[in-house]
């Protein structure tokens, strides 16, 4: 691998994790990723594009903050 080519491939970044949803530490090991490195993978994968618990509340409590911004403005 060449320098640039190591660089390029460090700016994709979370793009590299996206196109990884849905796959599993066996999955990373079958592409040819060694253990660590799918372990890593694989939790970047559901931190970042797993299942959300209390989404509603999230979305509730972005609403309300979004409403008080508006009624505490002079």
């Amino acid at each position: 691998m060449k320098l640039g080519d190591y660089l390029k491939a460090q700016t994709w970044g979370i793009q590299l994790v996206a196109q990884c949803t849905g796959m599993t530490v066996e999955d990373f090991q079958a592409a040819g990723a060694d253990p660590t490195t799918a372990t890593d993978l694989a939790t970047l994968v559901r931190i970042y594009f797993g299942p959300v618990r209390a989404a509603d509340s999230s979305s509730q409590a972005a609403a309300r903050d979004h409403a008080a911004s508006h009624t505490n403005q002079h």
